[in-house]
């Protein structure tokens, strides 16, 4: 399984991420913020994630971030939306 969850740079969204990354059926978590640069949570869960864990930069108020988003986590996918 594959999940997107969006605003996991603190708060539910990170608690959320936590939780998935070390299931076995999860096998990528593409984690979505603002600024995932500067989150400080999410560097750290990516760089214990082994590769599980797929940073993307995403403001939902920003209409050409939000439009690259997509392709992004197709392309990644096997440019599958599933």
């Amino acid at each position: 399984m594959r999940v997107f969850v969006q605003g996991a740079s603190r708060g539910i969204g990170l608690a959320l991420t936590r939780h998935l990354l070390p299931r076995d059926e999860v096998e990528i978590v593409f984690a979505s913020s603002r600024n995932p640069g500067t989150a400080a949570g999410l560097i750290e869960l990516n760089s214990a994630s082994g590769g599980r864990l797929s940073l993307v930069e995403l403001d939902v108020i920003d209409e050409q971030r939000y439009r690259s988003c997509g392709p992004m986590v197709s392309n990644a996918n096997g440019g599958s939306s599933r």
